[in-house]
Order: structure tokens, then sequence, then C-alpha cells
């Protein structure tokens, strides 16, 4: 949502949920759209808030917050994808470029989200990537967050054929309304340099 155009209908969508921060609004927000017909059963009695489907004191600046965000999102979706596909591309193909035997998950071009960049980097273990990007200014991530408790690989990666090896060294990036270029060219002169060196640590 706010990334690309999303069609309930269309995706024969029943239940669409939505996260404030992934508009880049406040976080503590949310939305849960249901199709009219579905029914659904409260899970949380008691004061019979949220339409009696979940009761509890409503958290009202961050709902003010993400329809705010969510009306930017739709009135500059387009212009916002349109400056943010070039520079996901660049950093992926400078990645592609400049770390070994690194490759990009997911397909490229127009079905791929405008913010969105993922490789694997084997030979390296992500927590390590990760802890040495964040050294150096650069936030990313690694996995999925539905996996974060169990430690077990994204279920994601498996299915479109990573090895293990690849799982270990599964990274994400994203950009959002504040990424620069500068920022992308920050990223491509730091991460090689951290892949090597891990590499050159690792046990043989």
């Amino acid at each position: 949502m706010g990334r690309l155009p999303l069609s309930v209908d269309e995706c024969a969508i029943d239940l669409l949920a939505l996260s404030s921060n992934d508009l880049c609004g406040p976080p503590g927000g949310g939305a849960l759209w249901v199709r009219p017909e579905v029914a659904l059963a409260p899970i949380v009695l008691g004061g019979g808030q949220e339409g009696g489907f979940r009761s509890g004191t409503e958290n009202l600046p961050a709902i003010v917050g993400m329809g705010v965000a969510a009306d930017l999102a739709r009135n500059e979706r387009a212009a916002e994808a349109a400056r943010l596909t070039p520079l996901r591309d660049r950093l992926l193909d400078g990645l592609l470029a400049r770390v070994e035997h690194a490759r990009v998950t997911g397909p490229r071009g127009p079905r791929r989200l405008p913010h969105h960049a993922s490789v694997v980097v084997p030979g390296v273990k992500a927590d390590a990537v990760l802890l040495e990007l964040d050294m150096r200014g650069v936030a990313a991530s690694s996995g999925s967050a539905c996996n974060l408790t169990t430690g077990e690989p994204s279920h994601v990666l498996r299915a479109i054929g990573c090895s293990p090896e690849e799982h270990e060294g599964s990274l994400c990036f994203t950009l959002g309304r504040w990424t620069t270029s500068a920022e992308v060219d920050t990223l491509l002169d730091v991460l090689p340099g951290v892949v090597s060196r891990l590499r050159r640590l690792a046990p043989r």
C-alpha cells in the first residue's frame, strides 16, 4: 500500500491489514479493511471500541497520523515510485557489479516494489554484515520479521531456490521518501569491503 496501485476487488482480497509505519506514518497505528460480507468475531472483549472488534483505548494521534500519511502516499505515489525506482536499480546493479557471487532475490522490472532491494551474499553471515553496516551509519535488515523468533530461514527464500549458504547472507535494503542518491553511493562504497573482510575471516 502506498507503493503500487492496489485494488481489493481485482486482487480478490477479503481482509487487508495495513501498518502506519509502512506508509511513513507514526508507529502504533494500523487499519484493517474488511469485505462487507466477511463476518468477524472480536478477539478482545470489553468497552466495544473499534466497532466492537477490538476493545481498548484507541491511539488517536497514531490514527490521525496514519490518515495523513495515507493521503500523502495516495497523492505522491506515482512521483515517489518514479524517483525511487532508478535509485533501487542503481543500488542493485552496483551491488551485483561490486560484490562477487551476490544475486538479487525476486523479479526485476515493473513487478518489483520501487523501494525494495534484496540480495543474497554467500560466504558471510548477515548478522555480522548488518553490525558493520550499522557502525557505518547504514540501516538494513535480513531475513523475515516473521522468522525472527524461530531462527528459521525465510520460507520465501527457500521457495525461490536459495541455498542454505545464501539464506545466511540474506540482506534487504528499503528506500524511502528521504533516501538520497548520496546514501546509495555510501552503501555501494561500504558494503563490498565489509563482505570481502568477513569472507577472509570466515572459517574454511
